[in-house]
Formats: structure tokens, C-alpha cells, sequence
């Protein structure tokens, strides 16, 4: 028996009792292909290890790949997890809804992805429950561009087609991979370019220290150097006490010289919410640095941390010659690397 198709127009809402129905042939253990603006989706209702053995069967597709999730919004991320990095939630903003499913979580994760599509996105607000949602087609073959090519080549397994002409993108997703720490992984270019994620995903650390002109840009040279082969990450820095715009004191600029360490172009900043809501992890210089930052920014409470894992201060070097600020660089170095490399669980070289 052929599936049924219904008949959507795009850009037009349609009744709400189609949306409905189609969301109860999903609750009742159906096989719906739904449309969005990458491509053909098949999809069914998670927890039903029936159906969903029904679409594995269905595309070929190998039992040890796990079927994403089509999310009706962000907000339903909470159903999977609490623990939304921020390159995970940078990528939210930014993408979706979208071409952009994210993998979430230990070991093999969860994929999620909010659609771009009106129609499926009502239908997945409507379900009882999660819903899986994987390309229309059978494994190794292209991904269908429309409902009644999905249902040709899906044939009989399929309940339902919802037919919206066209995918506007005609593309997959773009796959990216959210550690626990650190930025983004592609792992499969889609609607969206990895450049456009790395952008986006990058995992962003601050230096703070009072005037932004010594320890936390030194320390922030540091760091991007020894992240230099490590394009994902993003290293600032800032002041509890900066002004706008002052340079690093040359006796810091020649103390990076004298280690081979790239000057920055720097110009001091202070700490702001505005910088705050941007940054992944903060390491500061001392403990004063520490309370000030939970005083100005309590939302950066918990990912506020001084660079030495011991609990010491890092002195500030101003107004002394270079031999006292190539101490406080090598101090700087020695902490950075500690602290990096309890991050990324590995040494350095």
C-alpha cells in the first residue's frame, strides 16, 4: 500500500487539524516524512523500539548510528541535557532554527537540530514526545529533495508524506561535535561551512588582571602561543580597573620579545557583562581579582578560576625592570601551561 501524501503549501500556515493528525500518526507508531529547508526528513517517535526499528530497516541504515532528534526549539534541548556548553549555545544562537544539528553529550552523544520548516516544526511541538528525524532516503543514496521522491524510494515503509515542494537548501546539515570542553568538531559540512562554525564554536578564554597593560595581556601571548596549532580556541584579556585602550608597557612587550613570544596589537579593555556573556573560562591573577570578577559578573562565578591551580597570586610587575617582568612572564608561562593542559587532558609539547 502507498503511503498517503498530504499537500502543504510553503509560506502558508496550514489548519491546525493537519497538524495535528500528522503528529498523531508519529504518537501512534507511524513513519512520517516531513519536510525542511536541508532536505527530506524521515521521521518517527522516539522510545517506540518497533518504529524506530522500522526506520533503520527502512533506509539500511546500521544499527550502531543512532538517529538524531528534530526539536521543535532551543527550549527543548533541556529535555536531553542541562549542559550546554557555550560554543554549543554561540551555535544556537547563531543557526538555529537551521541546517545545524549539534552532538551533545559523553560517548556517542545525542544529535539535535532545530528545522527550519513552519509546518514540521508545529508538528514536533505537537507530538507527545521526542522525535527522531533522519534523511529521507536509503543509505548511500542521495538525500530526497521532495515528499514524492521520498516516498518512491521509501516505499511502502513509509505512513504518511507531507509534500512542500522543493527543500529550499538542498543540502544535509552541518554536523558539529560539542565537547565538554572546548570548541566545536565538524563533522560533516552541510547547509553551513566550517568556517562559519569555527567562527562561531570557538571556545573563548580571558587573562584578567587590574589594568590590562602587564600580567593578563602577557599572560594571553602565553597562552595563544602555546595554542597556536589549535585554531578553535580564542584568548583575550582585561582589567578589574582598565581604561579603554592603553597599551601593553614596553617592559612587557620586550619581556615577550626576549621569551619569542608574538607581541599582540593590545589595547586594554575592562571587564564587562557584555565580555563576560562571551568568555568560556576565566583565570585571574589573584584573589582580589577573583572576588571582584563574582562581584561584577556573578554569572562568571563558576567558570572563574585563578591561573594558578594552587590558589597563589601572580604579582603584578608594573613599575619594575625587565628581569622583574621576564620573572612574572615565566611564572605567567608555567601557570598557563598547568592550567591548559588540566583543560585539554594532555601535555603540551
Amino acid at each position: 500500500m502507498n503511503a498517503e501524501i498530504i499537500e502543504i503549501q510553503e509560506g502558508v500556515a496550514p489548519p491546525i487539524p493537519v497538524i495535528e493528525r500528522v503528529a498523531r500518526v508519529l504518537d501512534d507508531g507511524g513513519l512520517v516524512v516531513l519536510p525542511t529547508e536541508t532536505v527530506y526528513g524521515l521521521c518517527c517517535r522516539a522510545g517506540n523500539d518497533e518504529v524506530v526499528e522500522r526506520v533503520y530497516a527502512a533506509k539500511g541504515r546500521p544499527r550502531e548510528s543512532p538517529l538524531p532528534f528534530l526539536i521543535p526549539d532551543r527550549d527543548a534541548v533541556a529535555i536531553f541535557t542541562n549542559e550546554i556548553t557555550g560554543p554549543a549555545s554561540r551555535l544556537m544562537d547563531r543557526f538555529w532554527p537551521g541546517p545545524l544539528t549539534l552532538v551533545i553529550g559523553p560517548d556517542v552523544g545525542v544529535a539535535l537540530r532545530v528545522p527550519d520548516q513552519p509546518f514540521t516544526q508545529a508538528v514536533l511541538a505537537a507530538a507527545s514526545g521526542p522525535i527522531h528525524g533522519t534523511s529521507a532516503n536509503l543509505t548511500g543514496e542521495p538525500p530526497a529533495q521532495d515528499g514524492r521522491t521520498a516516498a518512491a524510494r521509501l516505499g511502502e515503509q513509509v505512513d504518511l508524506v507531507v509534500e512542500a515542494g522543493p527543500a529550499r537548501l538542498g543540502l544535509p546539515s552541518t554536523i558539529v561535535r560539542i565537547p565538554a570542553v572546548g570548541p566545536g568538531e565538524v563533522l560533516r559540512v552541510g547547509g553551513i561551512s566550517a568556517a562559519e562554525i569555527m567562527d562561531e564554536g570557538k571556545y573563548t578564554i580571558a587573562l584578567v588582571c587590574t589594568g590590562n597593560t602587564c600580567r593578563s595581556p602577557m599572560a594571553a601571548a602565553a597562552l595563544r602561543y602555546f595554542l597556536a596549532d589549535r585554531p578553535g580556541f580564542r584568548v583575550v584579556s582585561a582589567g578589574i580597573a582598565a581604561s579603554d585602550g592603553a597599551r601593553m608597557t614596553d617592559s612587557a612587550a620586550d619581556a615577550l620579545v626576549a621569551a619569542g613570544i608574538p607581541v599582540p596589537d593590545h589595547r586594554s579593555q575592562p571587564w564587562t557583562s557584555d565580555l563576560a556573556a562571551t568568555v568560556d573560562r576565566v583565570w585571574v591573577m589573584t584573589p582580589s581579582h577573583l572576588t571582584a570578577i563574582r562581584e561584577l559578573t556573578p554569572e562568571t562565578a563558576p567558570r572563574a578560576h585563578l591561573l594558578d591551580p594552587d590558589g597563589g597570586a601572580v604579582s603584578d610587575p608594573i613599575g619594575g625592570g625587565l628581569a622583574v617582568y621576564t620573572a612574572c612572564l615565566e611564572q605567567l608561562q608555567e601557570l598557563a601551561r598547568q592550567r591548559l593542559e588540566a583543560l585539554l587532558g594532555t601535555q603540551l609539547p
